[in-house]
Protein backbone atom coordinates (compact mmCIF):
# COMPACT_ATOMS: atom_id res chain seq x y z
CA UNK A 1 0.00 0.00 0.00
CA UNK A 2 2.84 2.39 0.84
CA UNK A 3 4.46 1.78 -2.54
CA UNK A 4 1.17 2.59 -4.31
CA UNK A 5 0.90 5.89 -2.45
CA UNK A 6 4.57 6.64 -3.07
CA UNK A 7 4.21 5.94 -6.81
CA UNK A 8 1.10 8.12 -6.98
CA UNK A 9 3.00 10.98 -5.32
CA UNK A 10 5.89 10.63 -7.77
CA UNK A 11 3.55 10.63 -10.77
CA UNK A 12 1.74 13.72 -9.45
CA UNK A 13 5.07 15.47 -8.89
CA UNK A 14 6.29 14.65 -12.41
CA UNK A 15 2.99 15.93 -13.80
CA UNK A 16 3.41 19.21 -11.94
CA UNK A 17 6.98 19.56 -13.24
CA UNK A 18 5.83 18.98 -16.83
CA UNK A 19 3.13 21.65 -16.45
CA UNK A 20 5.72 24.01 -14.96
CA UNK A 21 8.14 23.43 -17.86
CA UNK A 22 5.39 23.91 -20.45
CA UNK A 23 4.35 27.15 -18.77
CA UNK A 24 7.94 28.39 -18.72
CA UNK A 25 8.31 27.56 -22.43
CA UNK A 26 5.21 29.63 -23.18
CA UNK A 27 6.73 32.54 -21.26
CA UNK A 28 9.91 32.44 -23.36
CA UNK A 29 7.72 33.72 -26.20
CA UNK A 30 6.49 36.76 -24.23
CA UNK A 31 6.58 39.62 -26.69
CA UNK A 32 7.13 43.26 -25.93
CA UNK A 33 5.60 45.79 -28.27
CA UNK A 34 8.03 48.60 -28.96
CA UNK A 35 7.25 51.90 -30.59
CA UNK A 36 8.76 52.87 -33.94
CA UNK A 37 11.15 55.38 -32.33
CA UNK A 38 12.11 53.06 -29.44
CA UNK A 39 15.29 50.97 -29.24
CA UNK A 40 15.68 47.83 -27.13
CA UNK A 41 18.75 47.98 -24.89
CA UNK A 42 18.20 44.77 -22.89
CA UNK A 43 15.67 42.18 -23.95
CA UNK A 44 13.83 39.76 -21.65
CA UNK A 45 16.35 39.42 -18.84
CA UNK A 46 15.06 37.29 -15.93
CA UNK A 47 13.86 39.40 -13.02
CA UNK A 48 11.64 39.44 -9.96
CA UNK A 49 9.54 42.49 -9.12
CA UNK A 50 8.30 42.78 -5.56
CA UNK A 51 4.59 43.49 -5.36
CA UNK A 52 3.83 43.60 -1.66
CA UNK A 53 5.23 40.42 -0.13
CA UNK A 54 5.32 38.49 -3.42
CA UNK A 55 8.43 38.37 -5.58
CA UNK A 56 6.74 38.22 -8.97
CA UNK A 57 8.90 36.36 -11.48
CA UNK A 58 9.11 37.40 -15.09
CA UNK A 59 11.21 39.14 -17.73
CA UNK A 60 12.50 42.71 -17.78
CA UNK A 61 13.04 44.54 -21.06
CA UNK A 62 14.82 47.88 -21.07
CA UNK A 63 14.43 50.30 -23.95
CA UNK A 64 15.69 53.84 -24.39
CA UNK A 65 12.18 55.03 -23.42
CA UNK A 66 10.96 52.67 -20.66
CA UNK A 67 11.35 49.60 -18.48
CA UNK A 68 8.84 46.82 -19.21
CA UNK A 69 8.38 43.97 -16.74
CA UNK A 70 6.16 41.10 -17.87
CA UNK A 71 5.20 38.58 -15.21
CA UNK A 72 5.08 34.92 -16.16
CA UNK A 73 1.95 32.85 -15.58
CA UNK A 74 3.17 31.12 -12.40
CA UNK A 75 2.54 34.12 -10.16
CA UNK A 76 -0.42 35.09 -8.02
CA UNK A 77 -0.02 38.69 -9.21
CA UNK A 78 0.64 38.93 -12.92
CA UNK A 79 0.50 41.48 -15.66
CA UNK A 80 2.84 44.04 -17.12
CA UNK A 81 4.50 46.94 -15.32
CA UNK A 82 5.89 49.82 -17.37
CA UNK A 83 8.08 52.65 -16.09
CA UNK A 84 8.89 55.52 -18.42
CA UNK A 85 12.54 56.60 -18.43
CA UNK A 86 11.33 60.19 -18.17
CA UNK A 87 9.57 59.32 -14.87
CA UNK A 88 12.63 57.74 -13.22
CA UNK A 89 14.17 59.87 -10.48
CA UNK A 90 16.91 57.45 -9.41
CA UNK A 91 18.12 53.87 -9.60
CA UNK A 92 19.66 52.53 -6.40
CA UNK A 93 21.66 49.39 -5.76
CA UNK A 94 20.80 47.16 -2.81
CA UNK A 95 21.61 43.66 -1.60
CA UNK A 96 19.59 40.63 -0.63
CA UNK A 97 20.39 39.53 2.94
CA UNK A 98 23.13 42.22 2.89
CA UNK A 99 25.48 39.89 0.98
CA UNK A 100 24.03 39.19 -2.49
CA UNK A 101 24.37 42.18 -4.83
CA UNK A 102 21.28 41.61 -6.94
CA UNK A 103 18.66 44.19 -5.96
CA UNK A 104 17.81 47.27 -7.97
CA UNK A 105 15.38 49.92 -6.72
CA UNK A 106 13.88 52.19 -9.37
CA UNK A 107 12.37 55.35 -7.86
CA UNK A 108 10.07 57.62 -9.81
CA UNK A 109 9.60 61.34 -9.43
CA UNK A 110 6.08 60.50 -8.18
CA UNK A 111 7.40 58.74 -5.08
CA UNK A 112 6.95 55.16 -6.31
CA UNK A 113 9.68 52.59 -5.66
CA UNK A 114 9.93 49.46 -7.80
CA UNK A 115 12.11 46.79 -6.21
CA UNK A 116 13.69 44.30 -8.58
CA UNK A 117 15.96 41.31 -8.11
CA UNK A 118 18.06 40.91 -11.25
CA UNK A 119 21.13 39.21 -12.65
CA UNK A 120 24.04 41.52 -13.55
CA UNK A 121 22.54 44.35 -11.52
CA UNK A 122 25.45 46.76 -11.95
CA UNK A 123 25.26 46.52 -15.75
CA UNK A 124 21.49 47.13 -15.75
CA UNK A 125 21.82 50.11 -13.39
CA UNK A 126 24.50 51.62 -15.65
CA UNK A 127 22.32 51.14 -18.74
CA UNK A 128 19.29 52.75 -17.10
CA UNK A 129 21.17 55.67 -15.54
CA UNK A 130 22.91 56.28 -18.86
CA UNK A 131 19.52 56.89 -20.50
CA UNK A 132 17.94 59.14 -17.87
CA UNK A 133 17.13 62.69 -18.95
Amino acid sequence: MHSVIWNYCIVKRIGMNVKLLNSLKENENMTVNVQADENILVEKTPANLFKGMEAVGGKLTITDKRLIFKAHKLNIQGGTTEILMSDIFSVDKASTLKIISNRMIVKTKYGEAFKFVVYKRDKLVDIITGHLK
